[in-house]
């Protein structure tokens, strides 16, 4: 049974990659972090610094055991309907057992509605 939830853990986070892939030009995985972003920093790492002076959009994730964490989604370029998108994108491949974890929510309402969107898997807004 283990090795069923180790196996889909990874197919989930795959199936992520390629979904993230399709939106964001740069995708990186690092340890249990994923990385997108429209820019690289300066050592070609996927920029997803919510304070950068350029403008960007970019979404980490990390993934745990059960859950997901959504550690930041900017979109300072104001890149139309790209929250959306992403989370679209990001709920049609994740089972409704996982958890999603919302690390800081400073989106004036986003999160609320795609909560209510999405009522089949358990979130958590910290």
């Amino acid at each position: 049974m283990r090795l069923i939830l180790e196996f889909n853990k990874y197919r989930i986070i795959e199936d992520i990659v390629a979904e993230m892939s399709k939106i964001f030009p740069h995708v990186s995985m690092k340890g249990n972090f994923l990385y997108a972003s429209s820019i690289l920093d300066k050592r070609g790492n996927p920029l997803v610094r919510i304070d950068s002076k350029q403008p960007l959009f970019a979404l980490l994730i990390q993934f745990g055991g059960d859950h997901i964490v959504v550690k930041s989604l900017v979109n300072s370029a104001k890149e139309p309907g790209l929250s959306r998108r992403v989370m679209d994108s990001f709920v049609k491949v994740i089972e409704p057992e996982y958890t999603i974890v919302v690390d800081q929510d400073v989106s004036q309402g986003f999160w609320d509605h795609i909560i209510e969107k999405y009522p089949q898997f358990k979130w958590i807004k910290k």
